[in-house]
């Protein structure tokens, strides 16, 4: 029988259509959730204080549906006072709005017009609805029983609703730890560790996010109505509510509960103060709580992005509509921590988590590549001025160079491409490094080198160094020593040889008899040519001191590769820059930091 085999696009659409067709069941579901979540934390407070489990849940539930009944009592009130007063904000709207036309034909005398037009055209539709329904009589003939079920029909969906979220709730915060037991028996005793630590984190992460975020979106509300109140723009609690409600969604909830009581000051209030002071008012506190107070208590708790967050709030909406809406955050938070410890899953930690999308090397390497040299000269000025040129060197433009080097052995990347990058890397270098003394080349690229090496390979023409540098094999090798060079200018005088033939590098060499040689090369190719030049110094120089350079990677096994460099007659093997000036100074017997 043949296997079909489903793609992870496949799998990903086939659980959006079930999370969609299931939402009647899964939407109370994560709502029931949602809110064990928020009275988790409190409820553990006050376990640990020898409160009975029973007692505590009891207390928390009762406090929150409290808490619920006359939050919606104050704004059920509130409703109906605005909806019965707003025709009478219209005369204070059109007398505003001629304050802004400024003269009989302009803009606003447009928008006036038209919006009184489009009025009186909903006011006839609706005199001639009524007037086209006659009135009949008939006898009530209902039992008392259809006349309870007409009077509770539209309200039986709502309350179901309640009862089941709430008695979800309930359950989800007594049986919390039989629930998590279970759910680990279901996914497998043999996977108690992964899923352990995937649960510990999801509750870590959501529990303290949604009850941050909780008090301050409700301290943010309460200072809303607080805030309106003294500004004087009426059914300021209704306002403040609706502010600690819509700024769960993230970035535009704010500004959307700042519409309403903005258009409100705007419609009642003379003058431009009530409106001014509203907006002032939201866009103050959203500040200071977006700045000083969310960084403070939450820190990076979500681990999502920013632009994910927006994605899912959009993505959850058409979803599961108003509830999908509430519900973003939390779920977008769950899909990323599932992510990052579930194997099939992990395409959702890259696309929703807030790690950056690319490592910092490999980014450095893709902007060289794609001619963007300011953004990687500006990415490397900025990780030196956090951590220093040499550290830079080594966290971006070595692994740079060997990422380069396995272009160019697979053929990825021609001579010319080659070229051209190694001379970007050059440039970047030279801008990064912290002073002007470094090696002088008249090209890095090898067209370059073995066009001038006739010219200047010649001993006599060169002062006898003290220490000299040699890549073993082609410009990358040589702008490694060039790093070098630049990281350790301050410490040490390190001169670079041009590159030439193997055997041509080795004569030099020899020929200077200098006290300590540095030897560069990125691995694995040109450590053969490494081993070569370091075992004919060697034997035609025993006094001399012979520092590899090799930045290596663990696949590319750097104990096996050094061990043969040292049998070949390395003193030193360093695996990176800042390895490599220690190894020089011990050579030249100078006491490094």
């Amino acid at each position: 029988m043949r296997t079909i085999r489903v793609t992870p696009v496949l799998e990903l659409a086939l659980i959006v259509a079930i999370v969609y067709v299931a939402r009647p069941v899964l939407g109370p579901l994560a709502l029931a959730f949602y809110i064990a979540f928020i009275l988790t934390p409190p409820s553990n407070a006050l376990e640990r204080f020898g409160v009975p489990r029973a007692l505590t849940v009891a207390v928390m539930c009762s406090a929150a549906v409290a808490f619920f009944v006359f939050v919606g009592a104050v704004l059920a009130s509130q409703l109906v006072d605005l909806a019965s007063e707003v025709h009478n904000y219209v005369s204070q709207m059109s007398a505003k709005l001629a304050e802004l036309r400024g003269g009989k034909g302009g803009s606003l005398d447009t928008l006036t017009s038209a919006v009184k037009q489009l009025t009186r055209v909903f006011e006839t539709s609706i005199a001639r609805t009524e007037r086209a329904d006659p009135v009949r009589i008939v006898g009530n003939d209902d039992t008392p029983i259809e006349r309870l079920e007409s009077f509770l029909g539209p309200l039986l969906s709502p309350l179901t609703a309640v009862l089941i979220v709430s008695t979800l709730a309930v359950f989800a915060l007594a049986r919390r730890e039989d629930l998590r037991n279970r759910l680990i028996q279901l996914v497998g005793p043999q996977n108690v560790t992964l899923t352990t630590r995937t649960l510990d984190e999801a509750v870590q992460r959501i529990s303290h996010l949604l009850l941050g975020l909780t008090y301050i979106n409700a301290g943010y509300g309460v200072l809303i109505a607080l805030g309106l109140t003294v500004i004087g723009v009426p059914y300021a609690i209704l306002w403040g509510a609706l502010a600690g409600v819509l700024r769960f969604v993230p970035y535009v909830g704010t500004w959307t509960a700042a519409a309403l009581p903005t258009f409100v000051a705007f419609a009642t209030t003379p003058g431009w103060f009530a409106t001014l002071s509203t907006m002032g008012l939201f866009l103050a506190l959203d500040i200071l709580t977006g700045n000083f107070v969310e960084p403070v208590l939450l820190g990076r708790r979500t681990g999502v992005s920013a632009f994910a967050l927006l994605v899912s709030v959009i993505f959850w909406t058409w979803l599961w509509g108003a509830l999908g809406l509430v519900l973003a955050t939390p779920l977008t938070v769950v899909a990323a921590v599932m992510g990052r410890h579930v194997p099939r899953l992990h395409f959702l930690s890259i696309v929703l988590g807030d790690d950056p999308g690319l490592p910092p090397d490999v980014n450095f390497y893709q902007r060289v590549l794609a001619r963007a040299g300011n953004d990687a000269l500006r990415l490397a000025r900025k990780t030196a001025s956090q951590v220093g040129t040499l550290a830079t060197f080594d966290a971006l433009l070595v692994p740079a160079l060997r990422h380069l080097a396995r272009d160019i052995d697979a053929g990825v990347l021609n001579r010319d491409a080659a070229d051209s990058v190694t001379a970007s890397l050059s440039e970047i270098a030279r801008r990064v490094r912290p002073s002007s003394r470094g090696p002088v080349r008249q090209s890095t690229t090898r067209s370059g080198v073995f066009q001038s090496v006739a010219r200047r390979l010649s001993v006599d023409e060169l002062p006898k160094p003290e220490v000299l540098g040699v890549g073993a094999a082609g410009s990358t090798d040589a702008l490694l020593i060039d790093l070098l060079c630049y990281g350790i200018a301050a410490d040490i005088t390190l001169n670079p040889l041009p590159a030439a033939a193997p055997a041509r590098l080795a004569e030099t060499i020899i020929a200077r008899e200098p006290r300590v040689v540095c030897v560069a090369a990125l691995p694995p190719g040109n450590s053969v040519t490494a081993r070569y030049l370091s075992r004919r110094i060697r034997a035609a120089l025993p006094a001399t001191n012979i520092v590899v350079l090799l930045p290596a990677s663990e696949q590319e096994k750097p104990a096996e590769t050094a061990a043969r460099l040292r049998e070949a007659g390395a003193d030193a093997v360093a695996f990176d820059l800042k390895t490599a000036r220690e190894a020089l100074l011990r050579a030249l017997g100078i006491a490094g930091p």
